[in-house]
Formats: C-alpha cells, sequence, structure tokens
C-alpha cells in the first residue's frame, strides 16, 4: 500500500508541471485577489489547460464564450483535470474517466464528491481567477 502511495504522488507532480506557460500577475481588487492565468486567444472554446497560479494548480476552462476554474486534482486520484477532455460542461480524467461539472466543480454522478469551484473574469485579454 505505501509503495502505490508514492507512485501516485510522483504522478501528480509530473502531471502538474505542464501548462504553466505565463508570468502570472496578481492584483487585489475589493478584497478579492485576481490572478492571471491564461490568455483568452491561448484557450481553444472546448477545451482547458492546467495552469499554476499563486502557489495553487488549477484547470481552467473555456466553454460557449465563458471562461471556468477548478481545482486541478480530480478527487478521485489527483489526476490532471486540465488535461482532460471535455463533453458540453463536464471534463473527463484522464486517468480513470471520472467527470466534473466545470460550472460547479461537482460530479456528474455523484453529488457529494466535488472540486473547489473558483469565479473568473476577464481582463486585458487574460483569464483572471479569483483565489
Amino acid at each position: 500500500f505505501r509503495a502505490a502511495k508514492t507512485l501516485v504522488a510522483r504522478r501528480v507532480r509530473v502531471n502538474r508541471g505542464l501548462g504553466a506557460l505565463h508570468e502570472r500577475k496578481m492584483e487585489q481588487t475589493n478584497d478579492r485577489q485576481f490572478v492571471r492565468t491564461v490568455r483568452v486567444t491561448d484557450l481553444e472554446d472546448g477545451t482547458g489547460r492546467t495552469v499554476e497560479a499563486a502557489g495553487r494548480w488549477l484547470a481552467v476552462f473555456a466553454v460557449g464564450g465563458e471562461f471556468f476554474a477548478i481545482d486541478n486534482a480530480c478527487p478521485h486520484m489527483a489526476g490532471p483535470l486540465g488535461a482532460g477532455t471535455l463533453d458540453g460542461y463536464a471534463v473527463t480524467c484522464p486517468l480513470h474517466h471520472w467527470q466534473i461539472d466545470v460550472r460547479t466543480g461537482r460530479s456528474t454522478t455523484n453529488e457529494h464528491v466535488r472540486v473547489t469551484r473558483f469565479h473568473t473574469r476577464v481582463e486585458d485579454g487574460w483569464v483572471l481567477v479569483e483565489l
């Protein structure tokens, strides 16, 4: 059992290292902290990306002109949700195919399973995420 835990932890570190391509800028507005994550033009509709923002790994998605951000770690075995595939608003984890609704952070099959969801806004061509 101990060996399995170690293998999962290493896999997460490797997968979480992908996608942090831009320097992040933080700004404070009305006691809310928004962090630049990805340029709008770098995220095609119906896709997602793993990004690092203020020391957290997030999955940011573009669906129908809207942007959504959730915790990158799948609640099952911490698979990288940002590397998953989107079907409408549901992202499928690439490791074991668990599905999470990017609008709510909840599992599409079990309402008690969820990841953290973050508010987003677009400003100056960037997707900003509230942390």
